[in-house]
């Protein structure tokens, strides 16, 4: 709050330490940024000037008592600095909070048309409004991602089936798919849950399959090798 009342009279939170104060970041880093409409000369250790030629009312808003840039201002901040993949963390975790409005998003992308990483904040935003937006969870978004690039029939997500509710079902294969997170699956407890229903699916005629988020990442083929073969198997795959 002292950085931001110290750095300028029109200045507010911003950037990675905004995305932080929303909540739809997870770390900032050790410094605090401020942005700041027109010219500055203030410089303090520890803090990041950003500047701006105009920052119009409606980019600005309080959080905790904190003059901070709007959620969706944040959002299109972080798509100039952030790597892709946690832009699109970023972009999750607003949706989750409820602060994302896709087309208020685009309308301020359509303003700054020449504003780095404004395109790859549209797609990213447009996918929430998909099947992506259905899942509850990083490592399920990452595996529909994957089953969109690789081209397979969609599934249901999570969905109810034999009075569970499954990550992914595909109806006409009888297939189940389990996305598995080290936050919600490490426990021996939630193991001997999922084994528990994993065999009363099974006896119900489902086929299983369960995956941890690393074989996503590091064995992608494997994965796909497998449910691909169900999928023909079962005829829900184009000759």
């Amino acid at each position: 709050m002292a950085a931001v009342l110290t750095s300028a009279e029109a200045a507010v939170l911003s950037h990675l330490s905004a995305g932080l104060l929303w909540g739809i970041l997870d770390r900032a880093g050790g410094h605090i940024h401020v942005l700041v409409a027109g010219p500055s000369s203030h410089r303090r250790p520890g803090l990041v000037m950003h500047r701006t030629r105009h920052l119009p009312l409606e980019h600005r808003a309080e959080c905790h008592a904190i003059p901070v840039t709007t959620p969706l201002r944040t959002l299109l901040d972080l798509a100039a600095i952030l790597h892709p993949t946690r832009l699109r963390f970023a972009v999750e975790a607003a949706d989750r909070l409820n602060l994302l409005d896709v087309p208020s998003l685009n309308a301020m992308c359509d303003a700054s048309p020449r504003r780095r990483g404004g395109g790859v904040l549209r797609r990213i935003a447009a996918e929430q409004r998909g099947p992506v937006g259905a899942t509850k969870s990083p490592p399920e978004r990452l595996f529909l991602r994957l089953c969109i690039r690789r081209g397979l029939p969609m599934p249901k997500v999570n969905a109810r089936l034999e009075g569970y509710e499954v990550d992914f079902h595909w109806p006409d294969a009888n297939l189940v798919v389990e996305i598995d997170s080290y936050t919600y699956h490490r426990s021996w407890a939630q193991r001997q849950r999922d084994i528990a229903r994993d065999a009363h699916l099974k006896v119900c005629g489902h086929d299983v399959l369960r995956y941890v988020e690393d074989q996503l990442l590091e064995d992608e083929d494997a994965v796909f090798t497998q449910i691909e073969a169900m999928l023909a198997g079962r005829a829900c795959l184009d000759p």
